[in-house]
Formats: structure tokens, sequence, C-alpha cells
């Protein structure tokens, strides 16, 4: 199994008929609907960057996005938090997206990058789409009528500062991104934060090759509610979050975030049907131009967690072998340069240290792991994949269930 991850045969590693004969594991349902397919994606994504249905509807509102427009867009205050932008919505519906210029508390390359990569890797259902977007003169004229000249936190104050200078300087066009708001409001788990990850978190010890491995009991966290009070209780199965929240923060590793755990960006959904799932919605902290702090954040990271999605794995393979030369293709690009772009990146040496994070964590840190932990660093799957499936249609029962 090992050997295979890594060569990065993902149709060995989870293709019909031997699926994880080693040990009697079977694929691992993380997400509400299966993603990966043989090269990753689902099958009707043949071209372009790869998605959810989900990832290309938003796709089709980025191109239809016109924000110059105040008859078809409206823009509200964003009045929480310290980074500083704008709600957006269209008149008399729910504000559905969000603009932020970059600023202390949003780096937008880190936002894009975190999220293209989760396209690229097959695991985008935990992550909040976004893209990059230049607000044009009409809209930052409507923008700056919203900016706060009595703001009272010190960050924003800062930021508020910072985006009026930049206003002054190019009224007329201002790059940031629009990021998708969903439906469901996001609840912090907070408790998993401890000047970092907490370790002393049971749960935080299912990320680690030598802590127990997820059962397949449900579980939920202390203080996370409904989100409507008729929707039932939320809970999830310990191994599907578990294996969500470590594949969160490995993407975390690669991409410099080292916002994570200042305090409500550790969240999770609460749907309708009482399903529970991480999400990593604000990847603003994603910074890979950091230098030597970002490289002690991303040992950090790798330290903290040792114990993987064998998926994931297998999906980072594939694309640590087309950027270092052994093959020639990955996902319909023949050319790096190509996929350096389609992953988002608009700096050269971010995507030089994505690539040699890549490799230390794939040829480095990963079979350190391995050799220490054995199989115990990947998580264990159910042999019968029909029987993730059932646990997902079956309302969360809070009898069964393990809080904490």
């Amino acid at each position: 199994m090992i050997g295979l991850l890594k060569k990065g045969n993902i149709v060995a590693v989870i293709g019909a008929g031997i699926a994880y004969t080693w040990l009697g594991w079977g694929p691992l349902q993380i997400f509400e609907d299966r993603i990966l397919v043989a090269h990753g994606t689902r099958a009707e994504d043949s071209s372009g960057i790869p998605g959810t249905r989900n990832d290309k509807e938003f796709d089709r509102v980025i191109v239809g996005l016109n924000l110059e427009d105040d008859r078809r867009f409206v823009f509200h205050p964003k009045t929480s938090g310290t980074s500083i932008g704008f709600k957006v919505s269209r008149p008399d519906k729910r504000k559905s997206g969000l603009f932020l210029p970059e600023n202390t508390a949003t780096h937008l390359e880190g936002e894009v990058v975190s999220y293209r990569l989760s396209r690229f890797l097959g695991v985008s259902e935990i992550y909040n789409p976004v893209d990059y977007y230049t607000l044009g003169p009409k809209g930052i004229r409507r923008f700056s009528e919203l900016l706060r000249s009595n703001e009272r936190n010190s960050n924003r104050k800062k930021n508020t500062k910072s985006i009026k200078g930049k206003i002054a300087t190019s009224p007329d066009e201002m790059l940031g991104i629009y990021k998708f708001r969903h439906k469901r409001e996001s609840q912090s788990v907070d408790s998993l934060a401890r000047n970092g990850l907490n370790t002393r978190h049971s749960f935080v010890a299912l990320l680690r090759g030598d802590g127990p491995m997820p059962a397949e009991r449900k579980r939920t966290f202390k203080g996370v509610i409904p989100d409507k009070p008729d929707y039932p209780s939320p809970f999830e199965q310990e191994r599907i979050l578990a294996a969500q929240f470590s594949t969160i923060l490995v993407l975390d590793a690669l991409c410099g975030q080292w916002d994570r755990f200042s305090g409500g960006n550790i969240e999770v959904y609460a749907h309708k049907d009482g399903r529970l799932q991480f999400i990593a919605r604000d990847n603003g902290g994603a910074n890979l131009n950091w230098g030597s702090a970002g490289r002690n954040w991303y040992r950090k990271y790798v330290r903290w967690v040792t114990r993987f999605d064998p998926q994931l794995i297998a999906e980072l393979r594939l694309l640590h072998d087309f950027l270092k030369g052994t093959e020639e293709r990955y996902k319909g690009y023949e050319s790096k340069s190509k996929l350096e772009e389609a992953m988002g990146f608009i700096s050269s040496r971010s995507f030089k240290e994505f690539q040699w994070r890549l490799t230390d964590f794939l040829e480095r840190n990963l079979p350190a792991c391995e050799k220490k932990y054995g199989a115990s660093c990947y998580f264990k799957l159910p042999s019968d994949d029909s029987r993730g499936r059932e646990a997902r249609r079956s309302t969360p029962g809070q009898s069964v269930a393990h809080r904490e």
C-alpha cells in the first residue's frame, strides 16, 4: 500500500476490485459526494481546472460578475473581523458574495491558491470558492463610501487607512478577491486551537500516527448547534471529520497558512440533514513569501499532523511527479507555467516555495512518518464502501455520538 502511494498510483489505490486489499481497507468517503475518480476529478471534468459541480457553478458566476453595475449588485458594509471589504447581493436577495482587497488580514494569492489547489486535489468540498477580481472606478467609489473613519479595532483601523491610501493612488482599479458566501453560517471550533494546534485535545490525537485510529462512531464538538432550530443536531463519523481536518492542515502547510489558530478560523458547517463538516472558509493568512517565519510555521504543521488521507497523498504525488518532470502531463496540463497560472500563483517566488514544501513533505516528512508509524500514518478505511454512503444518508443520532 505505502509503495503504491509513493508511486502516486491512485488507480491502483482506489480502483475497483483492488481497493485497499492491504489490511482489508476500502475507499474512504470523506465528502458528501465521491469526488475522486481515477484522475482525481469528477468524470465530467476532463479539461480546465478540475472541480465539483458547485465549483463549476462558481466559475460561471465569476464570468458574469460585474460589480460596476449598481443596479444588479448591492454593496453592504463588512463590519466583523479585521479584514476590510464589502458584502455583495442582488437587490432584495441574500448576501452571496464578499469582495476583499489585499490587506494585513487577507493575502489574495494565498486565498486563491488554497482553493485552486483543493480543486486539483479533489477536496474542494471543504474549501470556500474564491477568485481574483479587479474592481473598477464605479465599484471603488461605492466601496470608499462604505469605509468608516471611526474604526475602534486597531487592525481594522490600520487596514482601512491602507485601503484609503490605495484608492487615492489608484482610483480606477483595485485588485482583490471575490469570495462565495454560503447560506450556512459557519461555526468556529476554537477548542482545537491553543497557541497553535491544541495537541491536548482528544480529537487532535486522531491526527497523529501514534494516536488512536478514528472510529465509525458519530461525534460533534462542544458549542456546535443546528444551523436552524428545526434542523437535527449536527454529527459526523469521527473518521470523516479527522480526515477532513487533516487534509485542511496539510494544505495549510503547503500554502503557507499562519492564521488558522488565531481564533475563529477552525470552522464547521452544520448542514440541513444533520451532517457536520469542516470548512476552510478563511485562508487569507496563507502567504508563501514569508521567509524563515513561514518555514517555521511549515515545520510546526508537519510535527502536528502525522496521519493522512491516502487519497490526498496519492493526488499530491501525481502533482509532484509532474512538477519535478518525471511525468509529462497532469490533468490536461503539459506546461509547468500554464499549471502555475491555473493554480492561481501570481508570484514566481511563491510557486518556488510551494514546490519546495511539496518536495520536502513527500520526500522527507512522509517517509519519516511511514518509518516511525507504519500503516498508522494513514487513516484506516472501511472495507465496505457502501457503509460510508449509508452513513451519510442516515440522520445522525445524538444517542450514538461522542460530544467534546
